[in-house]
């Protein structure tokens, strides 16, 4: 389980939990980072944003984006995004920097709910 936390909107602490992680990228980013976007892909978005999904994935694998489109590797990814086998979140911060987390559960839960269940 990986495990990231930072404060969200109106300073709420919130974690991002990730069980049976198949992969995880953090790059360029610093604890003073202000938080853009949080994408999460599931069965139910995954053929509405393929092409994002692509690029994520591209530079999750470190592909370049002509070859992680037919690339085995990509494709057994996507079977399993579509199929609910796996989930993709995307954290992206302002100034480019980016988590990719690919994962079998990703959930997110503010520190006060994590400390009512805390055997979570």
């Amino acid at each position: 389980m990986k495990i990231v936390s930072s404060a969200w909107r109106g300073g709420e602490k919130m974690r991002v939990m990730a069980d049976d992680v198949e992969d995880f990228l953090l790059n360029d980013t610093r604890l003073s980072n202000i938080i853009d976007r949080v994408s999460l892909f599931l069965a139910s978005n995954i053929l509405l944003n393929v092409d994002e999904v692509r690029g994520h994935l591209g530079m999750l694998k470190c592909m370049q984006e002509e070859e992680s489109v037919g690339s085995v590797v990509f494709q057994d990814i996507f079977e399993r995004l579509k199929y609910g086998a796996l989930n993709l979140m995307v954290i992206e911060p302002i100034y480019g920097a980016a988590a990719i987390i690919l994962a079998k559960s990703i959930r997110v839960e503010s520190f006060d709910e994590a400390k009512a269940h805390p055997s979570a």
